[in-house]
């Protein structure tokens, strides 16, 4: 069966983010009160996510609903993203008085996506060329995410465009909340027939001898897996990976 390509944020985040009260509550009902939605969008929201990956998230019962195991998953790995978001928007708000006491509930899914790309082309031109958006849209994305956060997440630097510190958080955490997204997807669906990506930090003296070797016997074993080797300098590798872009660092 042909499996369609899903990225994070392809997904609806209002809809991702209830699925911890349906499976808190065990009925749609409550859990459409307890998020602020009507009964019918939270039915019509949960099918689409289920039709989007192709497994059922739930078991419906006249009596209420209980997460099927590849709910739990989606649903355990949407947790942590917004834990992620959460800490990376730390109060912002509450600076000056503006901004949101919880922004991470308010971002959309366009604007993360929007904001990441404008983060990793740190321009408006660079970032519409890589995601396929118009500069205006990129632009739009920004300013909405400062109006929740309440702080400047970019500033203009000369000629280009600058994170500032409250900007390198937001684009850490969506990069965090990203990455766990796609794992929630890739649990849920199984994933069977495909191994998964991952990204390796090699730092000088793990690439001629030690990581050669780990990567020939990893390719036996798992060889749908696709791998990426990232070389550099630990100074010039652990930002990428407290941003999640590197999974592990190998090294001295």
């Amino acid at each position: 069966m042909l499996c369609v390509v899903l990225e994070p944020f392809d997904l609806n985040l209002r809809h991702l983010r209830v699925l911890g009260d349906v499976i808190a509550y065990r009925s749609l009902n409550r859990a459409a009160e307890a998020a602020g939605l009507s009964q019918p969008a939270l039915t019509q929201g949960i099918g689409k996510l289920e039709r989007q990956l192709g497994v059922a998230l739930f078991e419906r019962y006249f009596d209420g609903v209980t997460p099927t195991t590849a709910g739990s998953l989606l649903a355990e790995r949407v947790s942590r993203a917004m834990e992620y978001l959460a800490a990376a928007t730390p109060r912002l708000g509450r600076r000056g008085g503006a901004g949101f006491a919880r922004p991470e509930r308010l971002m959309t899914a366009t604007q993360l996506e929007a904001f990441r790309h404008f983060a990793d082309a740190q321009g408006f031109a660079g970032a519409a060329l890589a995601s396929g958006l118009s500069q205006s849209a990129i632009h739009r994305a920004v300013r909405e995410l400062e109006q929740i956060c309440g702080v400047p997440l970019a500033e203009r630097r000369g000629r280009g465009m600058m994170l500032t510190s409250a900007g390198r958080s937001v684009a850490r955490g969506i990069r965090l909340a990203a990455a766990e997204i796609a794992a929630g997807i890739g649990e849920a669906r199984g994933d069977e027939g495909f191994g998964g990506r991952m990204a390796i930090g090699a730092m000088p003296l793990s690439r001629a001898l030690l990581l050669p070797r780990a990567l020939a016997m990893f390719a036996r074993d798992l060889p749908s897996a696709v791998v990426d080797i990232v070389e550099g300098s630990w100074r010039e590798l652990i930002d990428p990976l407290l941003d999640g872009v590197v999974d592990i660092m190998i090294g001295a």
